[in-house]
């Protein structure tokens, strides 16, 4: 009787920490902040989209994002991701096509950034998001979690007056 009991016992316990939630809390709006503020990052865009946030920057010799996530333990992790500014280049695009796909873009053209007023993304089912910019760049979430990738096909900027004033790939 009593080895009976304690097997229930222990297969119990399994059970429940086996059903447990393992997965950390979400990242705050705090979070990045602090993140933001600890490495003096000039950012142009915070994107918090599922379980990560995409902090989108513009340094004088460097473009790029660091997306930031939560280990297992809850410990925040960041991934860089960058390049050149690209003086010669009107637009930067960047981003990732799993999980949760997103387009980041920053404008370096002078003429381009100031006519623009928001950038739509198409990506590759035909979905298209557009977003405000922030200061000189945007993350366009794709809006949904995916299994696979989800790539983007066209990058459009508009004027206020809803105007296409630049096309990539043109």
């Amino acid at each position: 009787m009593r080895r009976c009991l304690t097997t229930l016992i222990i297969v119990g316990l399994s059970i429940m920490l086996g059903c447990t939630n393992s997965r950390p809390s979400p990242i705050t709006e705090q979070e990045v902040n602090k993140f933001i503020a600890d490495h003096d990052i000039r950012e142009v865009a915070v994107e918090i989209m599922g379980e990560i946030a995409v902090v989108l920057f513009n340094e004088d010799k460097f473009t790029g994002y660091y997306m930031l996530y939560k280990d297992k333990d809850g410990n925040l992790q960041d991934q860089i991701v960058f390049g050149e500014a690209g003086e010669n280049a009107p637009i930067v695009v960047m981003g990732s096509a799993t999980r949760f796909p997103f387009v980041t873009v920053i404008l370096n053209d002078e003429q381009i950034l100031k006519s623009a007023s928001s950038v739509a993304i198409t990506f590759d089912d035909q979905t298209v998001v557009r977003k405000e910019l922030s200061k000189n760049g945007a993350i366009i979430p794709y809006g949904n979690e995916v299994k696979g990738n989800m790539f983007y096909s066209n990058v459009a900027i508009y004027d206020a007056a809803d105007n296409v004033i630049y096309s990539y790939p043109q």
